[in-house]
């Protein structure tokens, strides 16, 4: 009510990782749920914006640079968007650079590579900047989705008796990616 008070048109976001209630489905415009939450709640209300994002916990997916961690969980990312019907990622620190050092990424107790999705050569003005692998398959999982999106829209509208088998294929092999196939990455 504060916010609105100043300003009625003012778009209010929030990333949380319970299911929201009533109050907050009917006053926030962009909501980011935890992956795993219950993402169907919200589908069919007011938000301009609905996406998920990662965190420390569950362990999978991430997209940090810890040892167990699978960096095609990153191109899953984008098709777990495309399949939980979400328009897609929230990922909270792009090139939050805190330390001297441009090669060093860990900081504090913060897992390492959770920061940055980029590297810089130096702290100069002049630097060059270096994609992570992890921003890179990101990337890909962010493709698949758009090309996914295209495809499922032409399909869907098409009289050829292929283009309608090629739909429901894609929808069932969609319906089938799910949360559980992490396991198998």
């Amino acid at each position: 009510d504060f916010i609105k008070s100043n300003h009625s048109e003012w778009k209010i976001g929030l990333a949380g990782f319970h299911k929201p209630s009533d109050f907050i489905l009917s006053n926030v415009w962009d909501l980011s749920l935890m992956v795993g939450t219950e993402t169907n709640s919200y589908q069919g209300e007011k938000h301009g914006i609905k996406t998920f994002y990662t965190s420390c916990n569950p362990v999978r997916p991430n997209n940090f640079l810890a040892g167990d961690a699978n960096p095609a969980e990153n191109i899953w990312i984008g098709w777990h968007a495309l399949q939980t019907g979400v328009d897609g990622f929230l990922r909270w620190a792009f090139d939050y650079w805190t330390v001297s050092d441009p090669s060093e990424q860990r900081v504090g107790s913060f897992t390492s590579g959770d920061f940055s999705f980029s590297y810089r050569s130096s702290n100069e003005l002049d630097m060059e900047f270096y994609p992570a692998i992890r921003l890179e398959l990101l990337r890909e999982g962010i493709e698949d989705y758009e090309k996914i999106s295209i495809l499922k829209k032409e399909l869907c509208v098409s009289d050829n008796q292929k283009d309608n088998d090629n739909y429901r294929r894609l929808c069932e092999m969609l319906e089938n990616f799910s949360f559980n196939s992490l396991s198998t990455l």
